[in-house]
């Protein structure tokens, strides 16, 4: 997903920033803990996509 992996950039960009002196920890693992929910939430999505979809399948009387 393309917003993962904007979230990503941001994070690399924090710790460029630290590694300057013009950022904190604080900063890093809040754009961490961002970056973390967000692929958290990609597999909650997937999954749920997928459960749905054999479900379908199942009540069909089909195989995927």
């Amino acid at each position: 997903m393309k917003s993962i992996a904007n979230q990503e950039l941001l994070l690399n960009g924090e710790a460029a920033k630290f590694d300057l002196g013009e950022s904190t920890l604080f900063l890093i693992n809040t754009r961490e803990s961002k970056l973390i929910d967000m692929k958290i939430k990609r597999e909650e999505m997937i999954s749920g996509y997928q459960k749905a979809l054999a479900e379908l399948y199942y009540k069909a009387g089909t195989r995927m």
